[in-house]
């Protein structure tokens, strides 16, 4: 080895093990304050990243928790109001029967008719006051009922491309383009007997508009139909606008749907062509977007299909039956004995329905607390840190750090050698 002053290789040899020592020991000591193996991105980028979205399901399973204990509350609260109109119930069927007795006059029924008719006030309150968060749970408004949806039906599907004006059946594989000449269209159907008729709508070009056809269509289904003048309502509606059920077709497109809305007016769509040529597809379909049912939906899950539809009682005297209920006579006093019997029946199924909504949201808390406890085994597992393994390497490399120091000290002083020799 060639005896140099400038440069101390030995010395920069210790002063890199020293570092690199020291920045294992700042490494574990890191790991064994905070408790985690993982205390950045750079640490472990691929297991930080899994982590994180392990994090974020257990935070949003912890709201679906939270959110099932406040679904609860709000259950218990509507079940607090059903059990106590079925006490009510109870004494107006008790006070029927009371009022149907041979020993009673006339006037003693018309002041149990007073208590009677206090009673059912208090249904009707009930009904109208019990709430939650300012949500009313037993008036009707959250009991799923609502218009229906629309019946699904048969329609033919097809495709248009009019740049110019949408309300126009331009498509060059469905309709006249040269603007002259007039394609004939033919329906293609069979009625209720399963008689197939071939109805020959009319020419039209590429300037045709969609009411036009329309009209075209229901006026010739029809007239050729037994229950004429009752009405087909062959509708037609833009491509996703309020069509839904089994419809595709590329790009824009119209699509003609059929309502046989008369008794007498069942008939299947078989194909719709052009010129001879069959086009379109024919496809089961449901006019008009589902109506909102007024169920309240529980979201108990990270996602939108983890929901639970609550439909709580129309609780009212008159949904109930008893809205008018009469026992100043005795006729009338056993004539409401029968409308309460059926009443607490109904009543009673409430209760055990909303009793039930309540077992599955334990069933379901107890299943997040689960989903939960097993998430975070798992990220335990990727991000904790071993205490006892990486003390031992913090002590190691502790050791290690001081060691090279000291070695850095003394290969400082290995450059004094150099003065021996110039001193001889």
């Amino acid at each position: 080895m060639s005896t140099v002053i400038n440069t101390n290789i030995a010395a920069t040899r210790t002063s890199n093990i020293y570092n690199k020592n020291n920045a294992n020991m700042n490494t574990y000591l890191s790991r064994v304050a905070t408790g985690q193996k993982i205390n950045s991105v750079k640490d472990n980028a691929s297991q930080w990243a899994i982590s994180e979205k392990m994090r974020e399901r257990m935070n949003s399973l912890s709201q679906a928790h939270q959110n099932t204990q406040n679904d609860n509350a709000l259950l218990k609260t509507a079940e607090g109001g059903i059990s106590n109109t079925v006490d009510i119930l109870r004494t107006l069927k008790a006070r029927a029967i009371n009022a149907a007795d041979g020993t009673l006059q006339n006037s003693d029924r018309a002041l149990i008719q007073k208590e009677v008719d206090g009673l059912i006030e208090q249904i009707n309150d009930n009904a109208n006051k019990v709430t939650y968060n300012g949500i009313k749970l037993l008036d009707g408004s959250a009991s799923g009922s609502g218009t229906a949806a629309t019946t699904a039906v048969q329609g033919i599907a097809f495709a248009t491309d009019n740049a110019t004006d949408a309300s126009k059946l331009e498509d060059s594989d469905v309709w006249s383009q040269d603007g002259t000449s007039a394609k004939p269209i033919v329906l293609n159907w069979k009625n209720a007997a399963g008689t197939a008729t071939a109805t020959s709508i009319g020419s039209f070009d590429k300037d045709t508009t969609v009411s036009a056809l329309v009209t075209a269509i229901n006026n010739k289904l029809d007239a050729e139909n037994s229950g004429a003048g009752t009405g087909f309502n062959v509708a037609f509606y833009a491509k996703d606008a309020t069509i839904t059920g089994d419809v595709t077709a590329p790009n824009a497109g119209i699509y003609a749907v059929a309502s046989d809305s008369g008794a007498d007016n069942n008939f299947t769509f078989v194909s719709l062509t052009v010129d001879g040529t069959a086009k379109g597809t024919v496809k089961d379909v449901q006019a008009g977007a589902n109506a909102s049912s007024g169920a309240l939906d529980f979201q108990v899950g990270d996602d939108d299909s983890f929901r639970i539809s609550a439909n709580l009682p129309n609780m009212k005297a008159a949904t109930l039956g008893i809205g008018s209920i009469d026992v100043s006579t005795a006729s009338g006093a056993m004539s409401a004995m029968g409308l309460l019997d059926t009443a607490l029946t109904t009543a009673l199924s409430a209760a055990a329905d909303v009793g039930a909504l309540e077992q599955r949201l334990g069933y379901t808390a107890d299943n997040l607390t689960t989903m939960n406890e097993n998430l975070e085994a798992s990220d335990s597992a990727i991000r904790d840190s071993d205490i006892a393994k990486d003390m031992t390497n913090y002590m190691k490399y502790a050791v290690l750090s001081q060691a090279s120091q000291y070695m850095l000290a003394q290969a400082g002083q290995n450059a004094f050698s150099v003065l021996n020799l110039l001193q001889a």
